[in-house]
Protein backbone atom coordinates (compact mmCIF):
# COMPACT_ATOMS: atom_id res chain seq x y z
CA UNK A 1 0.00 0.00 0.00
CA UNK A 2 1.81 3.31 -1.13
CA UNK A 3 1.63 5.87 1.75
CA UNK A 4 0.17 9.07 -0.43
CA UNK A 5 -0.61 12.32 1.01
CA UNK A 6 -4.27 13.36 0.16
CA UNK A 7 -4.19 16.65 -1.94
CA UNK A 8 -7.08 18.81 -0.46
CA UNK A 9 -9.61 20.60 -3.96
CA UNK A 10 -8.52 24.14 -4.06
CA UNK A 11 -11.62 26.36 -3.66
CA UNK A 12 -11.72 29.44 -5.96
CA UNK A 13 -13.89 31.87 -4.77
CA UNK A 14 -15.42 35.16 -6.97
CA UNK A 15 -16.21 38.06 -5.12
CA UNK A 16 -18.08 40.50 -7.06
CA UNK A 17 -17.65 44.36 -5.04
CA UNK A 18 -19.30 47.49 -6.02
CA UNK A 19 -19.23 50.96 -3.43
CA UNK A 20 -19.53 47.51 0.22
CA UNK A 21 -16.88 49.70 1.94
CA UNK A 22 -19.51 48.71 4.94
CA UNK A 23 -18.61 44.98 4.53
CA UNK A 24 -15.87 44.06 2.58
CA UNK A 25 -13.40 44.05 5.01
CA UNK A 26 -15.73 41.59 7.14
CA UNK A 27 -17.00 39.77 4.34
CA UNK A 28 -12.81 38.79 3.84
CA UNK A 29 -11.35 38.40 6.89
CA UNK A 30 -14.31 35.84 7.38
CA UNK A 31 -13.03 33.69 4.40
CA UNK A 32 -9.33 34.39 5.66
CA UNK A 33 -10.67 32.76 8.74
CA UNK A 34 -12.00 29.90 7.39
CA UNK A 35 -10.96 26.39 8.50
CA UNK A 36 -10.50 24.87 5.21
CA UNK A 37 -6.98 26.45 3.53
CA UNK A 38 -6.75 25.79 -0.06
CA UNK A 39 -8.51 28.52 -1.57
CA UNK A 40 -8.41 31.62 -3.78
CA UNK A 41 -10.50 34.46 -3.69
CA UNK A 42 -11.21 36.77 -6.79
CA UNK A 43 -12.53 39.53 -6.33
CA UNK A 44 -13.95 41.67 -8.85
CA UNK A 45 -14.24 45.58 -8.55
CA UNK A 46 -16.95 46.94 -10.88
CA UNK A 47 -15.29 50.23 -10.46
CA UNK A 48 -16.15 51.26 -6.63
CA UNK A 49 -15.98 54.45 -4.49
CA UNK A 50 -12.87 55.25 -3.22
CA UNK A 51 -13.08 54.33 0.26
CA UNK A 52 -13.92 50.65 -1.05
CA UNK A 53 -10.65 51.03 -3.07
CA UNK A 54 -8.93 51.58 0.28
CA UNK A 55 -10.23 49.07 2.27
CA UNK A 56 -9.32 46.82 -0.88
CA UNK A 57 -5.75 48.12 -0.72
CA UNK A 58 -5.18 46.46 2.32
CA UNK A 59 -5.64 42.76 1.12
CA UNK A 60 -3.26 43.47 -1.75
CA UNK A 61 -0.20 41.57 -0.40
CA UNK A 62 -2.04 38.44 1.01
CA UNK A 63 -1.34 36.12 -2.00
CA UNK A 64 -4.26 33.83 -1.81
CA UNK A 65 -6.52 37.07 -2.61
CA UNK A 66 -6.27 38.72 -6.44
CA UNK A 67 -8.21 41.94 -7.44
CA UNK A 68 -9.11 42.62 -10.85
CA UNK A 69 -9.84 46.21 -10.61
CA UNK A 70 -12.86 47.19 -13.66
CA UNK A 71 -12.70 50.63 -14.76
CA UNK A 72 -15.85 52.39 -16.03
CA UNK A 73 -16.16 51.17 -19.78
CA UNK A 74 -19.87 50.82 -20.76
CA UNK A 75 -22.65 53.50 -20.73
CA UNK A 76 -24.76 52.42 -18.20
CA UNK A 77 -27.23 51.36 -20.78
CA UNK A 78 -24.33 48.66 -22.50
CA UNK A 79 -23.79 47.94 -18.64
CA UNK A 80 -26.86 46.67 -17.82
CA UNK A 81 -26.62 43.97 -20.61
CA UNK A 82 -23.26 42.37 -19.45
CA UNK A 83 -20.21 42.95 -17.33
CA UNK A 84 -16.97 43.61 -18.80
CA UNK A 85 -14.51 41.31 -19.66
CA UNK A 86 -11.30 40.30 -18.40
CA UNK A 87 -9.12 38.84 -21.17
CA UNK A 88 -5.81 39.34 -19.50
CA UNK A 89 -7.01 36.95 -16.46
CA UNK A 90 -8.29 34.84 -18.45
CA UNK A 91 -11.75 35.55 -16.46
CA UNK A 92 -14.81 36.30 -18.16
CA UNK A 93 -18.00 36.88 -16.55
CA UNK A 94 -21.46 36.30 -18.31
CA UNK A 95 -25.02 37.58 -17.07
CA UNK A 96 -27.15 34.81 -17.37
CA UNK A 97 -30.96 34.18 -16.90
CA UNK A 98 -32.22 31.56 -13.95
Amino acid sequence: MENKKKKKTQIDIILPNFNSQEFIAETIKSIIKQSYSNWKLIIIDDNSNKKTKEILKKFIKNKKIKIYWFKKIFKSKERKKCAPPAPACGLYLFKIKY
